[in-house]
């Protein structure tokens, strides 16, 4: 009698195809087979997103810290690290992130600047249905939840929150962040360069003390550290592997003994 057949020789064999072959067309991936050569022959093997490379987060907080002004002075956008000057101006850091700007009329900084910046169209573009803002104490919209917001939205806020308006709350959405995803999905100007040069200075100036002494470089690094929980466990989860994998190699190293059962 002949073996049963295994499951696996039941499921469908796909094979991906090459490049320059349309005769294998799978309408099941691919609207045309036009679509399938360009995947497995331009798409593919690109690198979408590139991996972020190391940051030396003493070089950052050297940054922050030179970034301070003498008693007495403005703040400007000039630092220095390694005996080299930064510029974060506003147009030097729109230049490097070669920002263009869109043909749109209305533009981020004017709504912020109104009292109404549109609390009822920000709802309808970017909160999914049945939701009202959270009021501060004089009856202002405020704030919104996370979940509020629509997929998309939840997707921009994620941007936003890392490297526009930075914060490490992830449940709440402050109204400047609110009105910044609106002027995104819309397409509406927004001044890149300015907001994260402004951002910079006003954690220096968050952070300044009373005496407007200049911050060293260590106590600055406690005050702007990132995400400490987050590494940490990062930290836990690697001891966590090396423990495992370590009692992996030890039972490996025991003799196995095979368990007989008595006979019946």
């Amino acid at each position: 009698m002949a073996p049963p057949k295994s499951s696996a020789s039941k499921k469908r064999k796909v094979n991906e195809p090459t490049s320059g072959s349309s005769s294998s067309f799978s309408d099941y991936k691919f609207l045309s087979a036009f679509n399938q050569n360009q995947f497995y022959g331009r798409v593919s093997e690109r690198e979408i997103i590139p991996e972020v490379g190391k940051v030396v987060e003493s070089l950052v907080r050297e940054f922050y810290a030179k970034a301070v002004p003498q008693p007495g002075q403005q703040y400007g956008y000039i630092s220095y690290v390694r005996g080299k000057s930064i510029d974060y101006s506003p147009s030097s850091i729109e230049r490097m992130l070669m920002v263009k700007r869109t043909s749109s009329t209305r533009s981020y900084k004017e709504r912020t600047k109104q009292q109404d910046p549109g609390f009822d169209e920000i709802l309808n573009e970017i909160c999914v249905m049945h939701v009202r803002w959270i009021n501060d104490k004089d009856g202002v919209p405020n704030q919104l939840r996370r979940r509020d917001l629509s997929p998309q939205a939840r997707g921009w806020l994620e941007f936003v929150r890392r490297s526009l308006i930075p914060t490490s709350n992830t449940s709440e959405v402050t109204k400047e962040r609110a009105v910044l995803i609106y002027s995104i999905m819309k397409g509406e100007n927004i001044n890149v360069g300015e907001m994260i040069a402004n951002n910079i200075n006003k954690v220096l100036k968050s952070t300044s003390d009373n005496t407007r002494q200049v911050l060293t470089a260590k106590k600055m690094a406690k005050v702007i550290a990132v995400h400490p929980l987050h590494r940490a466990r990062e930290r836990r989860a690697q001891a966590h592997e090396q423990q495992q994998q370590q009692q992996e190699e030890e039972a490996e190293e025991q003799p196995q003994f095979l368990a007989l059962q008595p006979p019946p």
